[in-house]
């Protein structure tokens, strides 16, 4: 035989059995020793709780106290399945951990062990995260990319578009591009990408590939463009039917509303149960204890808006009874109107910030008088600008920078004031000094600029054409997440959901503060408020030119 034949036939040989070896090794690795190697995920600090959590996705009896697992499951770990669920949910508190320690790892760990018998050649499979808007699904793959990056063996299992071997340097995340990266798997030589999808209709984030894994972050908050029709059904549909045998559907989310959407349907029907689904409950503390170590966050928290807490908190969803508040065919009507050609008879800006977990948001609303000697009964208010900023995980958003870039949103319109409530204000006031910015209060009861609002809308007066088509589309979308509810005592309150996709929807809560400005806020809640900056001259906000 050929020496150089005989050689190559060896080293075939060699390579398959090195294969069989890994895909032995592969298909023994758990998930909880995934996310702990320091091989793979390094983490070794993941709390008793999320620890449970992933033996149990497993089929593996978690190792827990009785009454805390009954407090997580709803049952005793005896009654959890013994064998691996096809669908996991995980109903959680918000800064808990779910997406960056869950459900980012199980994305690598499905796209690197899942066996693959029928794939074709050539065939690219994919572990896909779907999340509720671009920006966020990209910066759950930023969760993988650090992964990979800490991992040498799975950063040499990084390849190019062409299947290539692409090794960046040790602790190099760049890798791949914003929605993908792709990996050969040297188990059995498969390609296996991750990638990340914006939650749409129909669930097509979901379709055309075979599935290893799908994870649906913050599934609670999957709504269509319209900001009303929750397409997170039809996205797990999808889904499950595309996941090979062996992978699994991921749900978690912080809830929002009770017995709404997939997720909820599944804590209604499977916890306590896991008949169709692993479903597990568990508040921020109890899955990151790390988190607001001397509890001030949420101290403040709970005094503030109590029933927000415990739904962030305590992962306690909404009542059902929760309806909601702006109506959505007066909204679509608004995104279509364009305000009157001419300049405004006033001009009002409200500001909304945040810099850690919520995002930061302006808006600039002008008012045009309709009707001789009733100004404020036949206005027309109509969007004019705005911008929201987020901040990018472990890169919170510098006050200084955010007031800077507001600060250009309104100069270019002649605008000096910025009406804020009083969390913000103290925020940044020292840098609206610098720029001369004046801060004005907002009123004292928040439902006040929202009536108002509502009241525009419902009587066709909010014109909200004039913006950009992004802005109107992230509009409409947080318009349609407020909802209305009651207080213990009976009263009306508008409540603003925090989750992902639209922040703590910061956009409507400037627009509303930015249309409050321009009616002038007269009366006993407002009088138009403290100026807390002297002006630099131009337009007066909230009064006539």
């Amino acid at each position: 035989m050929n020496r150089e034949l005989f050689k190559a036939m060896a080293l075939d040989l060699a390579r398959g059995l090195e294969r069989q070896a890994a895909g032995a090794t592969a298909a023994r690795l758990s998930f909880r020793e995934f996310l702990t190697s320091p091989r793979f995920c390094g983490l070794s600090d993941l709390s008793p709780a999320m620890l449970a959590i992933v033996d149990a996705s497993e089929g593996t009896p978690p190792r827990l106290d009785e009454a805390v697992a009954r407090s997580i499951f709803g049952c005793s770990a005896e009654g959890l399945p013994s064998q691996p669920t096809r669908t996991v949910v995980v109903e959680a508190g918000g800064r808990a951990g779910k997406t960056s320690r869950l459900l980012a790892p199980k994305a690598i760990h499905a796209a690197w062990t899942v066996a693959l018998p029928n794939v074709r050649a050539g065939e690219v499979a994919r572990a896909v995260i779907i999340a509720p808007d671009k920006d966020l699904a990209v910066q759950v793959l930023g969760y993988c990319r650090g992964y990979i990056a800490g991992s040498p063996e799975l950063r040499a299992a990084v390849v190019d578009g062409a299947g290539r071997p692409a090794v960046p340097e040790e602790g190099d995340e760049d890798i791949g591009t914003s929605e993908r990266l792709v990996l050969r798997r040297p188990m059995d030589g498969a390609l296996v990408e991750i990638a990340v999808k914006a939650a749409s209709r129909g669930g097509t984030g979901a379709r055309s590939r075979t599935l290893v894994f799908a994870g649906l972050d913050e599934a609670a908050f999957f709504y269509a463009s319209d900001g009303y029709t929750v397409n997170d059904r039809e996205i797990y549909r999808a889904a499950i039917q595309r996941v090979v045998p062996g992978g699994q559907v991921w749900i978690t989310s912080t809830p929002w509303l009770a017995h709404e959407g997939v997720m909820a349907e599944f804590v209604d029907r499977d916890w306590g149960r896991h008949e169709s689904a692993l479903v597990a409950h568990a508040g921020t503390r109890l899955l990151n204890p790390s988190w607001d170590p001397d509890g001030s966050i949420e101290r403040a928290m709970r005094r503030e808006d109590p029933e927000n807490a415990a739904r962030e908190i305590d992962a306690c969803a909404l009542s059902s009874g929760t309806a909601i508040f702006y109506n959505r065919e007066a909204v679509r009507s608004a995104l279509e109107l364009k305000p009157p050609g001419r300049a405004p008879d006033a001009t009002g800006a409200g500001g909304d910030f945040g810099f850690v977990s919520d995002a930061s948001a302006v808006a600039l609303v002008g008012r045009w008088d309709t009707v001789p000697g009733k100004p404020l009964e036949a206005c027309v208010y109509g969007g004019i600008a705005g911008e929201e900023l987020r901040p990018e995980p472990g890169m919170p958003l510098r006050p200084s920078e955010v007031v800077a870039a507001f600060a250009g949103v309104l100069e270019p319109h002649g605008v000096v004031e910025l009406m804020v409530d009083g969390h913000s204000r103290e925020a940044v006031r020292e840098h609206t000094d610098r720029l001369g910015v004046g801060l004005v209060n907002a009123p004292t009861s928040p439902l006040l600029p929202h009536l108002e609002l509502k009241k525009a809308l419902d009587e066709g007066r909010l014109a909200l054409g004039g913006m950009s088509e992004e802005l109107r589309e992230r509009v409409a979308l947080q318009l349609g997440r407020v909802r209305k509810g009651r207080t213990p005592g009976g009263s009306v309150q508008v409540i603003l959901p925090r989750g992902k996709g639209a922040g703590h929807c910061d956009l409507v809560a400037a627009l509303v503060l930015a249309v409050w400005h321009a009616r002038g806020a007269l009366g006993a809640e407002g009088a138009v408020a403290e100026v807390m900056a002297p002006r630099r001259g131009g337009a007066m906000l909230g009064g006539r030119r």
